[in-house]
């Protein structure tokens, strides 16, 4: 699914905060790793790290963390 499609879910309201993150393997292991920061507001996806982010970004997993805060985990 890509970050629209989670977005959808949630009929396009407005989040404060979409964290993004990844899991990679460092010598067999799996680590969860923050990478960036961006907000959707009126419909609009908006970097607040200066990253490039978009839409179609693939979404493996996604959470609420709390109101306002989604977290999504992209393929890596």
């Amino acid at each position: 699914m890509t970050l629209n499609d989670v977005l959808k879910r949630f009929n396009y309201r407005d989040f404060e905060t979409i964290e993004y993150r990844t899991i990679i393997s460092i010598d067999s292991n799996d680590v969860d790793t923050l990478f960036g920061f961006a907000a959707f507001k009126d419909g609009e996806l908006i970097s607040v790290d200066n990253d490039t982010y978009s839409l179609s970004d693939e979404v493996v997993e996604f959470g609420l963390r709390k109101p306002g805060w989604l977290t999504v985990w992209i393929s890596g």
